[in-house]
């Protein structure tokens, strides 16, 4: 071999005549730098893969909390939906009760949304996706049921609200207390003793007792006549009248709203009549009716 392809390391001690020579080939020296190489790429690329591994390891774990917050997230969704479901339940029952109270109750009215505790025991350890569109379909039907139940109860508090109009409207008390001398219907007339239609009832009173209404209204008028006397009328609305003759003085004007109760008039004798009493009439839609049909 040539000199050229070996190459001679010396390690000389403190001594001059203690030296060491080793000999080496210069390929091993080739080698030696192949292999320095190859441990350098592959030291680089462990720790290349190592950081990217600790990076996605970072991801997966801040995923793995992402998902966990989720999960309670959607587990306390459904359990709202659940008490939601619970509190429209109790607003149909309510709802069913109040139409059969007031007659308006048909089957349809029984029907409900789906069963939610079932869907949610079904549906928890289901897909995310598939819990969030199931989910949305749940809120849609509760949504959907909410609404109709709102509707019905609306419905019912316009009821509740145009009976008690009715009722505060229903000449219901009487006007004013006394012993009943004619009543509603034909009788004998007590000043020829002919045949003839009463078309209210006479209550005996003395002069100036005061007259009260007996219902929610307003004045439509007052006025005199030859038979009546001084009289007053009242409208309580959908449809009713009631009105009031031989008074001896009228204290609430025409136009003026009355409450149950207020006195509009003093007991009299005026216009044609055997003596102080009031001639109390109730008219529905301008035909005379019974007063008793409404006093309590």
């Amino acid at each position: 071999m040539g000199k050229n392809k070996f190459f001679t390391i010396m390690f000389i001690s403190d001594h001059a005549s203690n030296v060491r020579r080793y000999t080496f080939p210069k390929i091993f020296l080739k080698f030696l730098g192949y292999l320095s190489l190859g441990i350098f790429i592959a030291s680089s690329y462990l720790v290349f893969n190592y950081v990217d591994m600790k990076g996605k390891v970072w991801e997966l774990d801040s995923l793995r909390t992402e998902a966990e917050k989720q999960r309670v997230t959607i587990q306390s969704f459904a359990s709202g939906l659940i008490d939601i479901k619970s509190q429209i339940e109790r607003i149909r029952d309510m709802d069913i009760k109040l139409k059969r109270l007031t007659g308006s109750y048909s089957k349809k009215d029984q029907g409900g949304s789906p069963d939610i505790g079932n869907y949610i025991k079904d549906t928890i350890s289901a897909k995310q996706t598939g819990i969030l569109n199931q989910m949305h379909e749940e809120l849609t039907i509760l949504r959907d049921e909410a609404s109709g139940r709102e509707a019905g109860l609306q419905r019912l508090i316009e009821f509740f609200e145009g009976y008690r109009t009715r009722k505060s409207s229903s000449p219901s008390l009487w006007p004013l207390k006394g012993n009943i001398t004619s009543n509603f219907g034909y009788r004998e007339s007590p000043f020829n003793g002919n045949k003839e239609f009463h078309s209210g009832i006479d209550i005996s009173c003395s002069g100036g007792t005061n007259i009260s209404a007996p219902a929610d209204g307003m004045v439509s008028y007052t006025g005199y006549s030859e038979g009546l006397g001084r009289f007053i009328e009242l409208d309580h609305g959908y449809g009713i009248k009631t009105l009031y003759g031989h008074l001896s003085k009228t204290v609430a004007p025409s136009g003026q709203k009355v409450l149950r109760g207020q006195v509009i008039g003093h007991c009299g004798s005026t216009g044609n009549t055997t003596g102080p009493h009031l001639h109390y009439e109730v008219r529905l839609h301008g035909a005379p009716i019974n007063p008793f049909k409404f006093i309590l």
